[in-house]
């Protein structure tokens, strides 16, 4: 009997431990593809986390119904606007988005029917307003760890002083730093809050040790300029100093030739990295290395999540780039997950990538190799040069699963791995596999659309 009862919580313990760890470093239960592929009401991120009370808070979701229960922490959430977005309509398997904004005022964590949960909690912080008018920096300089910023309707110019290239007019319009950390700077709900990058500047960098810094819900536009121009960058977590617990949610860029980079990165040297429910448009240049969502090394790097992204019509490079450049780089716990990759004119839809940091060894070496393990899962690719996903690296250890890729050059293209597990991936062609070891094909079909069981 004793040993019956060991059994059965060693089984407990196989199966439970493990969920509930992912829980507790991803909320990888609202993650789960039986789930979010699902016709059950779902949540699915917040842009905040933490905020003062009474702060505004995005919610985005799918299948919720109107009269569903939501509950903001001790009481029912006080919903201020409930819409599609359209920004994120249906792909693959994923039904459309939905975006609720409500106030929240006491408790913590918002649920939905008594079971689906979302962390969030009040801080002691304050709430501050601004209009295009202001010199965003002067308010930033008077704010602490825990505030948040709504930047009201109209569109912002103003390059902040302190920031790089100020003085040739290609600074950045909000600038983190070290002496502004724990900050918020979100659009107002229902309000268009435009950073104009289109002569060149950045509308969000970094420089420093920051870290509890949230970006959301606004829009950067290069519209005015030529792509061809090569201006403008909408996100530059930039490559000196580190970032933990950096949240970029609900971001609209368009139009931007990205400055030789991206409309979203670099960010090097990361931990706790939230890339969630930005769309990225008409972007790029045919002369450049361009990307529309970049990491680039450059450090220690541990839980990235690139989730639930939208790019549409980027050209010149890859859709989503993970690449790493120097010597002792490492990224663990990689998640590229539920991503919308439409026409990507460059070459790859979503690469992950060698370390160039040893530019005379061959790629499949693992002295090249920074990528520890990944995850990448749901993705929806079509219509790109390139291949919809594509490993050409020593990578240590990378799932493929329940990914959608039609009508691009190559579906799945694997040069070098540690190993591998594609697995029920619906796909229009078959896998291209350099590497024949160490690589598990799993219940695959190459039968698109009939694979996505509609």
């Amino acid at each position: 009997m004793l040993t019956k009862k060991i059994v059965n919580l060693f089984i407990i313990l196989y199966f439970f431990l493990p969920s509930y760890y992912s829980y507790a470093q991803n909320n990888i239960d609202v993650y789960d593809s039986n789930k979010v592929f699902s016709r059950e009401p779902r949540l699915l991120y917040t842009d905040l986390v933490s905020a003062p009370q009474g702060a505004f808070v995005t919610i985005w979701g799918q299948n919720i119904p109107k009269d569903a229960k939501l509950t903001c922490g001790n009481e029912t959430c006080k919903i201020l606007s409930f819409e599609y977005d359209l920004n994120h309509p249906s792909h693959g398997k994923l039904p459309p988005r939905q975006k609720i904004v409500v106030r929240f005022n006491s408790g913590t964590d918002i649920t939905l029917n008594g079971s689906n949960t979302l962390p969030f909690e009040i801080n002691d912080g304050k709430i501050f307003e601004a209009t295009p008018e202001y010199h965003l920096n002067t308010i930033l300089d008077t704010m602490r760890p825990g505030d948040v910023l709504y930047l009201r309707g109209g569109k912002y110019k103003n390059i902040d002083p302190a920031s790089y290239g100020y003085r040739k007019g290609f600074g950045s319009i909000i600038w983190a730093t070290e002496t502004r950390d724990g900050l918020a700077v979100v659009g107002y709900p229902g309000e268009r809050v435009i950073l104009d990058v289109s002569s060149g500047t950045t509308g969000f960098d970094t420089v420093g040790n920051i870290k509890n810094w949230t970006i959301a819900n606004l829009e950067c536009s290069g519209s005015g300029f030529a792509i061809g121009n090569n201006q403008g960058l909408c996100i530059n977590a930039g490559r000196i100093g580190s970032r933990v617990n950096l949240r970029v949610v609900g971001m609209y860029n368009h139009d931007t030739g990205q400055n030789g980079c991206c409309a979203f990165g670099i960010f090097s040297n990361t931990s706790n990295l939230y890339i969630l429910g930005n769309y990225s448009e008409n972007t790029g240049t045919t002369s450049g290395k361009i990307h529309a969502i970049y990491h680039g090394g450059r450090g220690n790097n541990d839980n990235v999540n690139i989730d639930f992204n939208r790019i549409r019509n980027h050209i010149g490079r890859r859709g989503i780039q993970i690449y790493g450049h120097r010597p002792g780089e490492i990224m663990s716990n990689l998640n590229i997950r539920y991503n919308n990759i439409e026409n990507s004119l460059g070459t790859d839809a979503i690469l992950l990538s060698h370390s160039d940091s040893a530019p005379n060894v061959p790629p499949s070496n693992p002295e090249r190799n920074w990528i520890q393990d990944a995850l990448i899962l749901g993705n929806t690719t079509h219509g790109g040069s390139g291949s919809g996903i594509a490993i050409r690296a020593a990578i240590a250890d990378i799932i493929i699963r329940d990914n959608i890729s039609y009508n691009n050059n190559q579906s799945i293209f694997i040069d070098f791995v540690k190993s591998a597990v594609i697995k029920n991936n619906c796909i229009d062609k078959e896998p291209y596999i350099r590497q024949k070891s160490k690589i598990i094909l799993d219940r695959n079909k190459i039968n698109y659309p009939d694979c996505l069981g509609y």
